[in-house]
């Protein structure tokens, strides 16, 4: 696996969405309580932007129909029909950056 740095850990507080790109593919970044989470920042159903939505609790909403995808496995939580899951990737912080790996796809959180 090739963990790739992409922004210090300092911009990624507990709370806050932070969207960003890796090799042209749209990421969100979330932290809560304590552990980072990242997923890719398009909903299945309609491709709207998660970062634009609110994470909490382990989840994200998307803002377009309020479906809520788990931020650790992807899978959709809402009961409704076109909502496959949402590729996530492996994350971690070392040295105060903040790394995420895109090989292998779909895979759960990794804090270090």
């Amino acid at each position: 696996m090739v963990y790739v740095p992409v922004i210090p850990g300092d911009d990624a507080p507990e709370g806050k969405l932070v969207p960003i790109e890796i090799d042209g593919r749209a990421i969100v970044i979330y932290r809560e309580d304590g552990n980072l989470f990242a997923i890719d920042d398009r909903c299945s159903h309609a491709g709207a932007r998660l970062s634009g939505g609110k994470a909490r609790n382990g989840t994200i909403m998307c803002p377009l129909h309020g479906a809520r995808f788990n931020l650790a496995t992807g899978h959709c939580l809402s009961k409704v029909q076109g909502f496959a899951p949402v590729a996530v990737h492996a994350i971690r912080e070392r040295d105060g950056m903040i790394e995420v790996c895109l090989n292998g796809g779909n895979m759960g959180a990794e804090s270090n």
